[in-house]
């Protein structure tokens, strides 16, 4: 559990960097146009499922960057087990 600690420390550290700032809000940005592309109904369908694709693995990213800083964040790593 120390090293998930550990990273979740350096993703909280790298988020509330100037240039995390930067990378996340052009990541978010991304995620948000792919996402939109793929409910154009005049798409073909292999167009559609290409943005889905690519706005799944965004937000995959998007949550490997943000889940364990939450669980940070919300005192998860500093419980002991039982």
């Amino acid at each position: 559990m120390d090293d998930v600690k550990e990273l979740a420390i350096q993703k909280q550290a790298f988020l509330n960097s100037d240039f995390g700032q930067k990378v996340s809000e052009a990541i978010t940005l991304m995620h948000g146009q792919h996402h939109q592309k793929a409910e154009d109904e005049k798409l073909e369908p292999w167009r559609k499922a290409y943005h889905t694709e690519r706005a799944a693995g965004i937000a995959e990213v998007i949550s490997w960057f943000t889940a364990d800083v939450a669980l940070l964040e919300q005192g998860y790593f500093d419980k002991k087990d039982s």
